[in-house]
């Protein structure tokens, strides 16, 4: 098979619920940097221990948004929605920051599958000793695409292609189905 041909692809997006939780750290954020200003401008509190929390807060609001930002890539996909393809000598994953994907090759695969007990999806990491990415499938577009997506990638990593999810929804006929067939219609 050309390695040009795409075998497999799925769609991918930043979700929704995650864009908002991260909006509303940024907003803490803020709201905690203007606190920290009004209280340099207007004098500290007198008591040592009330200024001491008042900054532990204030830094821990500011903080927030950017450890949620840089702690959580693996829910992020570069220009809001892209695409996981998978082609004969590589996979095409969607960059976290970037529209242009991230290159991982068949020949120096490794992938590794992690489920959460909590509803937020499996995670996989994919890598090829040079370009790696984490990803969970809560970013895909159609989460009936999970099945299918997490299949692909252990057929993908033992060596065999990639179906897609329209083969996985439609099981492909065998010898066997064939047969059946054929000895049902002699009772007609």
């Amino acid at each position: 098979m050309s390695s040009a041909v795409v075998q497999a692809q799925y769609r991918v997006r930043t979700p929704t619920n995650y864009l908002v939780l991260t909006g509303l750290l940024f907003g803490l954020g803020f709201v905690a940097v203007a606190g920290l200003v009004w209280l340099v401008q207007h004098g500290a509190p007198e008591k040592r221990f009330d200024l001491v929390m008042y900054v532990i807060v204030c830094t821990a609001g500011a903080a927030a948004p950017f450890i949620e930002w840089f702690g959580t890539e693996r829910y992020r996909i570069g220009g809001g929605r892209n695409l996981i393809r998978f082609f004969g000598d590589r996979i095409e994953l969607p960059h976290a920051r970037h529209r242009q994907p991230i290159v991982v090759m068949r020949d120096q695969l490794t992938l590794a599958l992690s489920s959460s007990p909590r509803r937020r999806g499996t995670v996989f990491r994919l890598g090829d000793g040079t370009h790696s990415r984490t990803l969970t499938t809560m970013v895909l577009e159609d989460r009936n695409d999970t099945p299918a997506l997490l299949a692909d990638l252990r057929r993908y990593a033992d060596g065999d292609s990639a179906l897609g999810r329209d083969a996985h929804d439609h099981p492909q006929r065998t010898e066997y189905d064939d047969r059946l067939d054929r000895e049902l219609a002699k009772l007609d």
